[in-house]
Formats: C-alpha cells, structure tokens, sequence
C-alpha cells in the first residue's frame, strides 16, 4: 500500500479513509503485543506524501520491520513515522520536568497554580514522546489549540498554568521506560516543591488524564509519608482540587498480557494488580479521613476507543469520589474540549472557580461585623436576591449606628468572592482633598482576587486605574458626607464600563445617596422594634437561650409601662407649655 498520493485538506476521499482503516488493522495483526487503544486513527497524517502519523506512538520497533511485516511506507514517509509529533510550541519551561504554559506578570500576582499530568504512550523507534505534556492537551476543533495555554489564562488571568512531563514511555528501552512510579513521583515532587518556592500554602489544583491522575495520586501518598518534612506538609495543605479525566482507579478494561519490553509503569494499570489496589487504597483513606481540604471531580468516558471493543476505562474503574460524571467522547477526546462550551471544559473551571473563591476568601478573611444581628438575614436575601441584580448603585441611610456598616459589610462579605476587584472604603469622611488624592488612597485598599493590587503609589495612577475598566468591581464607600464623594463614585462606575459591577455606599444624610442617580436603590435603616430589640438584648445577656426567663420579661414589661406612661405624661405637659 502507498500512501504517496495527495490528498486535499477539505476533501480527503474515501482513499485516505480507507488507508487509515488499514494501516489500524495491519498495525494491531503485525503487533499482538502492543496495546491497540494507543492507535489513534483518527489523526493520522496521510497528506503531503507523508504519513507522519499523530498521536501516541504504538510499538518500539523499526520501521524496516514494519515495510517486512508488509506495511509499505515509501522512504519520505519513514523519516517522520510517529504517533505524536515532536513539536515543543516554544513554551518556556521552569525545568525539565515543568513547562509553563502561563503565568501572570508579575509571578507574585499568581493566586494559585493548575498543574496539568499526562497519560502513558508508547513509541516507534527513534520517535520522542516527551512532549506528551503538550499533545495531550490540543483542542479537538480546527484550531488545535493547547487548551490549558490559551483558554484558561482569558477566565484565569491570576493563575499559573503549568503541564508536567515526565518519562511516560510504556515500552522499556535504553533511553526511555526505565522509571517506576514512585521514583517518578519523588522526581516530581521535589521538582513542584521548587517551582513553587516562595509561595507558601497558595492553592494548587492538579489535573490528570488517565496514567497522570495516578502519578497525582502517587505524589500525595509520598508527601504523606514523609512525616515531619515541612515542604511536605505544605504541598498537602496547598493541594486543593483533583480533576480526572478518565484515570483507571481500578485498572484498564482489556490489557493484554506483559511484553518483553514492557515498562515498569504498565502493571499499574492492570486490574488486579496489587500494588495498584495497595495504592489506591492509601488515598483513599488518606482523602476520607478530611485532613486536607480536598475537592474531587472526576469525568469518564461513554464511547468505544478506537482499536478496542467496549471502553477502555469503564466507569467502575474511573469513577472516584462524591463528583463524577461521563461525557460524550472516547478516552483520547475525554480530555480534549473542542471549545470553551464544551462540558469537558466546564466542569474544570467550576472547580477552579470554587476553589479560587476559597482562597480568596482565606487571603482576604471577611470584614468583621457583630456576632450577633437580628432582622437582618431576610433584609440581606432580599437585597442580594432582588436588588442588587435590577441596580448597579445601592444606598443606605439612616441616623448614626443603626447599623448602615454593619448591613454593608454583610452584603461586601456576601458577595465579594464574585467579583475580580473589590474594595470597602471604612469611613471615606476620613479622605479629604482631591479627587486624585481620594482615588489614590482607595487604590491602595483595592484587591484583586483577594490579593492587594499594589502599595502606596503617591498618585492616583491612571494607568493602574485602567486595569479596572471592563472587569467585574465591587466598590463599598462607608458614611459620605462629601458631596465630592458621590460624584467620584459615579464617575468610577461610568469608567469602569461593566454591568456586572455593583457600588455601595453608606450616609446619614439621605440625599447623598439620592444623588447617585435613577439607578441606586435605597434603603433606610432604622432602630429596632421592641420584639427585635429584645431579641437582640437576649442574645448577649442570655446566651444560649431563646428568650429571657419569665422574671426577666415580667420586669421589662413593667418598666415599658412606665415608660410609656411617663413618655404619654411628657408629651401632655409640652403641649401644654
């Protein structure tokens, strides 16, 4: 069979598709012992009279021995005969084990780190699968995209996306294949440890397709025994998320029988494996037992790998945790979106977010208000529920320590975690001057998910101030006075250009919270009625009870007669003077 002849992009032919079909058929008959679902067939290359052929490569053997097999590859096609292509894309990597497909600029702005593992692959001679750690992760659509490096960054500017690689090589050989597991996982782990210096206990959020959410496993059961290594402790405690795409838990549906060349890291997949099951069970007790604040979500597949009958992992071995679910695709696609709606995707970044959230909320722990409010958590539901999602500017006004803070910093607290920038300015009276002045010193309490955007700069900074235009804001400005202040609120909503963000303010004065204009709701605070005030009295001088003893509310009720007496008898003289 020659595969010389061209081919057309758009019209491939039912000759390319033919020859795809067989040289997957003659590949499995020529090599019984090589796994058949590492054939990806569906990207092979038969263009440009090259049948360089994509994926992961399938057996360590020559090429001369597949022409004598009678597989007949023409000499241009025989240089570039492998099932994944070489290419590094030009991403810079921190070692060689740790590429970086993004991070923020500067590095300490990173409010955490996604660590992408890919799965095992096999080779053909003189092919290079070290860079599995960027094939695994392309896009199914046109584009082809490295999905992690460009998708992530634009909803995760304030992350660090990174891919691993290491020796993944199923078949033994004098350069490859020759690690086990667990020297692998110590190699890693010293090498994470080192890329993370400096950043304390910022959460990671670690991502494995098949193989590679054993190796995950595998780092944390190391890390686990080295007690009283405080590096150690610190990647536990960083570790927040696990996300699987398709990783037997419990082995793989179909493995053929040990080769002569196998690898070390091959028998791990094996259902019925001991180590495997010793392994598995480790981590699982080690998540059961809630040390560690660890979130699990795991995806499998539905649909037939090609080159095997059935899937290659079934559910009964993918499924792991209280999250999991199965998504349309085959092992290979499992882990490969074909855009950013795809629920492949989806479902990563809403574990992401959440675990964003809880950082955030631990950097940047909530403003302090009363232990104890009373008739405010339905004032609060109604406002988040209904108010704030019809109206971008929220007032409250009201006389001096009814609790106008207290109600804006529940709703701050609330919410905050939703918003990329947000600020709660505590007594703006306290900022006079300019305008240049006030919004320089507001910047300077400004946060960015959590994280201060920056020190005292001297100036209001234009430039700094622009990096807030078309982000999410929430912007809190507590007991205005100054008309000035009003008007600056205003003007920083108008740049900001989101109809996302929201703006609070707090004011005795009722027509400072009127000026905000037609699109402010407002709320006037009063003291408690007698029933909450009481409630309210109960709470600090009887805690732990629900109401007052008997006693107690016989002599409140006595004294508000004679308050209400004295207070009838007080109005009867005033009229008459």
């Amino acid at each position: 069979m020659d595969f010389s002849e061209k081919q057309g992009p758009m019209n491939p032919g039912p000759e390319k598709r033919k020859a795809k079909g067989h040289l997957k058929s003659r590949l499995q008959e020529c090599f019984p012992c090589t796994n058949s679902w590492f054939v990806r067939t569906d990207e092979l290359d038969l263009e440009n009279q090259n049948p360089g052929v994509t994926g992961a490569p399938v057996s360590n053997c020559s090429i001369h021995e597949m022409r004598n097999k009678g597989l007949n590859l023409n000499e241009a096609s025989t240089s570039n005969c492998h099932l994944r292509q070489s290419s590094q894309e030009g991403i810079p990597q921190i070692s060689d084990a740790i590429h970086i497909f993004y991070e923020p600029e500067p590095r300490d702005n990173a409010s955490l780190d996604v660590f992408f593992f890919h799965g095992l692959e096999c080779e053909f001679e003189g092919a290079n699968v070290r860079d599995a750690h960027v094939s695994s992760w392309k896009s199914r659509g046109e584009a082809k995209e490295i999905w992690p490096q460009k998708w992530l960054p634009e909803d995760f500017p304030q992350a660090r996306i990174m891919s691993i690689c290491y020796d993944c090589c199923m078949t033994q050989t004098g350069r490859q294949g020759r690690f086990d597991l667990y020297l692998i996982a110590e190699n890693l782990l010293q090498e994470i440890t080192w890329a993370r210096e400096g950043r304390g206990c910022s959460p990671m959020v670690l991502v494995g397709h098949g193989f590679g959410g054993i190796v995950m496993k595998t780092l944390c059961i190391q890390a686990q025994m080295s007690v009283g290594n405080k590096d150690m402790d610190m990647f536990l405690e960083s570790v927040r998320g696990f996300f699987f795409y398709a990783t037997p838990h419990l082995g793989i549906q179909g493995m053929k029988p040990a080769a002569a060349n196998e690898g070390p890291l091959v028998k791990w997949m094996r259902i019925l494996d001991s180590e495997a099951a010793r392994l598995n069970e480790a981590f699982t007790k080690l998540w059961r037992a809630r040390r560690y604040r660890w979130t699990i979500f795991g995806l499998g597949e539905i649909e037939s790998t090609p080159g095997i009958h059935g899937l290659r992992v079934p559910e009964a071995s993918s499924r792991f945790g209280d999250n999991y679910i199965t998504v349309s695709g085959d092992h290979f696609s499992v882990c490969r979106p074909s855009d950013k709606k795809s629920n492949k995707y989806q479902h990563l970044t809403n574990l992401i977010r959440d675990i964003q959230r809880q950082a955030e909320v631990e950097r940047n722990p909530p403003l302090m208000v009363p232990e104890q409010t009373v008739g405010v958590d339905a004032l609060i539901n109604e406002i988040l529920v209904k108010h704030m999602r019809e109206h971008r500017f929220l007032g409250f006004s009201g006389m001096g320590g009814v609790g106008k803070t207290t109600l804006a910093k529940l709703i701050f607290n609330s919410i905050r975690a939703k918003f990329e920038f947000s600020c709660f300015v505590e007594e703006i009276k306290q900022f006079p001057g300019t305008k240049d002045g006030v919004k320089s010193k507001i910047w300077e309490k400004m946060r960015c998910r959590g994280v201060p955007v920056c020190s005292s700069s001297g100036s209001s900074g234009e430039g700094l101030w622009s990096q807030v235009t078309g982000k999410s804001l929430l912007l809190v400005f507590d007991d205005v006075e100054d008309p000035m202040h009003v008007t600056l609120l205003k003007e920083i909503a108008h740049e900001n250009k989101m109809e996302q963000s929201r703006f609070v303010l707090t004011s005795r004065n009722a027509q400072r919270v009127m000026d905000c204009g037609y699109d402010v709701h407002t709320i006037r605070v009063d003291f408690l009625g007698n029933q909450d005030a009481e409630k309210l009295f109960t709470a600090y001088a009887f805690p732990g009870l629900e109401e007052a003893p008997e006693r107690f509310r016989e002599l409140t009720c006595r004294k508000r007669r004679v308050y209400v007496k004295e207070a009838s008898l007080f109005r009867t003289v005033t009229e008459r003077i």
